[in-house]
Order: structure tokens, then C-alpha cells, then sequence
């Protein structure tokens, strides 16, 4: 038998605004000190993917649909651990959207979702939010366009967080060569900071497809990152500061024009350090860019830039949104 101990955590749930909507408080146990086949065997946590987000909020701006959010309030206390839960497809096209104790639910069939609803707060016990506008992080903002996705709260207490709230914002998030050595300088002596830090900007891209390449040049140095290391990460914590309000506008398009559409591209040996090239794609649905990425290559690559960047996209797409594009 393997004895596991527990703790009681305390949060402060917010608003967009900033303003505090409720205290919560949860009694959990410390599963981190549980073992495979004594205390578990087969884990599953109810996350959503972001490619999966913008697929249905693409979706949804282009069919006009009801778009609504809600919480399920201790979520984690109506778990059943032996028996599995089903539930039926409803009228007409609905999505259900979970992510822990957040819940997004839009569709076409109005009452399809009247359903869907009143058979979740038979079940749970759930707070309705209304129409989607702060999720995950995540404000949503409708628009005489589209859906404006911004992470603006999110920047304000990274910034926050280091002290850098009144830092004089610049213009771009990266040198334009681009270059970041791994021995340009001394290693930093506790590197917790840094990894922290880089950790929290590679969920700020969320909404910031073009800071991929930036923030995946500073994950490159989490092993051993240096004094010029932390530099580049404090360049874009100063641009974040410039572009707090930026994020991404998902508009409207017809049934016709929501077709796959998707772009790559590779540099050529771009890493001074060991020559090996960072690949990036983008996937559109629609006008709509739905998934992105910036990797560097595992190994040194001989093969044609452009049969290399397709095969990076043929994987990475499979990854991220569960299916193939070609």
C-alpha cells in the first residue's frame, strides 16, 4: 500500500478586469507521490488543445451560432473513477468544450443546447457565465468582424511578476539576425527564474502566433541559459509591454471558404552552434490561423528544405490537431 498525503490550496479567481469574482479553496491529494499500478493505472485529463479552440470559434463566427461559457464548480469532487459517462448528440451540430472546469458549448440548434445545458446542471453543479469572455486566460471579444482573442491580463501580471510593469517598451521581440549563442556569456546562477519565465511566454502564444520563433529560440537554452540568454527573454517581456492589447481576430467565413490552407518554411542551418535549421508551419482554416509552430530540428538535416518542411508539417499537424492534411 502506498500512502500519499495532501494539502489544502488557496486561489484567487479574477476577472478580466483584474477584480477578484471568488476565493476557492481545495483539500488534494499529493499525486505526485502516487505509482503506477498501485495507485492508478490509466490517467486522462479533460484538456482541450488550442488548435481545437479555434477550429470551433472559426466555426462558430462563420455560422452565427450561440456561443457560451461555463464552470463547473468542484469539478474534481464529482468524478467517478470506475464507470464510464456517455452523453447523446443532440439536434442539429453542437460542441462541448472541457478543459478541467471550464466548459465552452456552442452549436446550431438552439435547443439542442437548452439540452445540453439543463442536462449538465442535472448533473453538476455549474455557474452559468453567459456569452464567452474570459477563458483560460483568454479575453473574447465580439467584434464587428470576428472574435478578438487577446491575452492582455495575462501580460499585465507576467509583468508584474518580474517587476518589469514600467519598463520602457520597444518595438520588436528579437534582434533581427536572430542569433543567440549558447556561450556568448556566463551561465546564470540559478537558472529557476529563467525557465519560469520562458515557461510563461510559450502559453502567451496562444494569441501571439508570431512570438513562436522568439520564445522557441529562448526554450533552445533552458539546460544552461546565460546573462545574454536572459537579456533576449527581458527584449521580449519589453516588446510584450508595447503590444499588450495584440492578439488574433478570428472572422467570418462561408461553409465554402472553410477549407484547410497550410504554409512551411525551414531556415538553413541557422543555429550557429551545431548548424541544425528550426522549422515553422502555420494552418489556416479559412482565413483563420488555427495552429503554429517553431521547432528546431532534432538533427543536422541533408535533405531538401522544402521535402523536410512538409514532413515537419505532415507530423506537427497530426500532433495538434489530431489529423492528417494531406
Amino acid at each position: 500500500m502506498n500512502l500519499i498525503g495532501c494539502k489544502w490550496v488557496f486561489r484567487i479567481k479574477r476577472k478580466a478586469d483584474g477584480t477578484i469574482e471568488r476565493y476557492k479553496a481545495r483539500l488534494v491529494a499529493k499525486g505526485y507521490n502516487q505509482k503506477e499500478g498501485v495507485d492508478y493505472g490509466i490517467t486522462y485529463s479533460p484538456v482541450l488543445k488550442p488548435c481545437i479552440i479555434r477550429i470551433i470559434l472559426t466555426l462558430e463566427i462563420s455560422n452565427n451560432w450561440s456561443l457560451n461559457q461555463f464552470d463547473v464548480q468542484d469539478a474534481f469532487l464529482h468524478g467517478n473513477l470506475e464507470e464510464e459517462v456517455y452523453m447523446k448528440q443532440p439536434p442539429g451540430n453542437a460542441f462541448l468544450l472541457f478543459h478541467v472546469d471550464d466548459i465552452i458549448l456552442t452549436g446550431s440548434s438552439s435547443s439542442g443546447l437548452a439540452s445540453i445545458r439543463n442536462s449538465l446542471q442535472n448533473e453538476l453543479t455549474i455557474k452559468d457565465l453567459g456569452p464567452l469572455s474570459y477563458f483560460l486566460g483568454i479575453e473574447a471579444t465580439c467584434t464587428s468582424s470576428g472574435l478578438f482573442l487577446t491575452q492582455r491580463k495575462y501580460i499585465h501580471d507576467l509583468l508584474v511578476r518580474v517587476k518589469m510593469d514600467g519598463v520602457k517598451p520597444i518595438q520588436t521581440p528579437l534582434s533581427t539576425s536572430g542569433d543567440m549563442p549558447s556561450d556568448h556569456s556566463v551561465s546564470l546562477t540559478d537558472a529557476t527564474e529563467y525557465r519560469s519565465i520562458v515557461g510563461a511566454l510559450q502559453y502567451l502564444t496562444f494569441t501571439r502566433p508570431y512570438l513562436a520563433y522568439a520564445v522557441n529560440k529562448a526554450c533552445q537554452f533552458m539546460h544552461n541559459p546565460t546573462e545574454f540568454h536572459w537579456g533576449l527573454v527581458k527584449r521580449i517581456l519589453h516588446y510584450l509591454k508595447h503590444t499588450s492589447i495584440f492578439g488574433i481576430c478570428l472572422k467570418l467565413a462561408t461553409n465554402i471558404q472553410l477549407s484547410f490552407t497550410a504554409y512551411t518554411d525551414s531556415d538553413w542551418a541557422g543555429s550557429l552552434d551545431d548548424r541544425r535549421s528550426t522549422s515553422g508551419y502555420c494552418i489556416f482554416l479559412g482565413g483563420n490561423i488555427i495552429s503554429w509552430s517553431a521547432r528546431k530540428q532534432k538533427t543536422v538535416s541533408r535533405k531538401p528544405v522544402l521535402k523536410l518542411s512538409i514532413e515537419v508539417l505532415q507530423l506537427s499537424l497530426q500532433k495538434s490537431c489530431g489529423f492528417k492534411l494531406f
